[in-house]
């Protein structure tokens, strides 16, 4: 793979970010504010300010189960971050007309999937959660989160600043980006101009909807899924 292809890659990783900003805009389903925003052939990832779902080794397995299971308690915000982590692989999907299990998915026999890490962070919390969820639910969710990106053409209207983040990256030496402080401001404020009432409402729609189905599930419907 040559460092154009590569930088392809990240189409979907850059969406990340978009799943905080739409998650803050109803205090309920808020992930907070982002720390920094590393993107690159090296390191791609968001790092928020507050961490209430991504898994803390050294703090040892029974005691993330117990952070795990106590923040899931909040349903809206437990929703907006499902939806944060399957953007990077779903936008990325379909960018380039594939399978969305092509790209999300633990890493098999000599095929590693660009979203491995979203799927296994996603996977431990759906273990630990307060209300844990099934592949109905997943892929409800999923296809609710599409519809939103087609219907408003988001990744249409994105396509500028995705171009000029990846400028960004083959501009440094070593092909990664940290966008932190002003940096990050400005590309936050680069992906909200875009971002107008309709999109919040659906969004919103999303998070509001999926709520109150993921708090109904029956136990009995729960089998084990990757």
């Amino acid at each position: 793979m040559n460092k154009e292809q590569a930088l392809n890659q990240l189409n979907g990783t850059i969406y990340h970010e978009l799943g905080y900003l739409l998650s803050n805009n109803q205090p309920s389903s808020s992930l907070g504010d982002v720390l920094e925003f590393n993107v690159g052939l090296n390191q791609n990832c968001v790092t928020p300010v507050n961490n209430y779902y991504h898994f803390k080794k050294k703090n040892g397995l029974e005691k993330e189960r117990e952070r795990i299971e106590k923040n899931t308690k909040n349903v809206p915000r437990t929703i907006a971050w499902y939806i944060e982590v399957i953007l990077g692989c779903l936008t990325q999907s379909i960018v380039e007309s594939g399978s969305f299990y092509d790209y999300y998915g633990l890493n098999e026999a000599g095929l590693n999937k660009v979203g491995h890490h979203d799927c296994s962070n996603l996977s431990f919390v759906k273990n630990a959660a307060h209300y844990t969820h099934d592949k109905i639910f997943f892929e409800k969710l999923r296809d609710d989160v599409s519809n939103l990106l087609i219907e408003t053409e988001i990744i249409q209207k994105l396509r500028g600043v995705v171009g000029e983040i990846k400028e960004d990256i083959r501009d440094t030496e070593e092909s990664q980006k940290k966008y932190e402080d002003k940096d990050l401001v400005d590309l936050q404020e680069k992906i909200t101009n875009v971002l107008d009432d309709t999109v919040y409402e659906i969004y919103n729609k999303i998070v509001t909807e999926n709520t109150e189905v993921l708090k109904s599930i029956p136990q009995s419907r729960i089998f084990p899924y990757s």
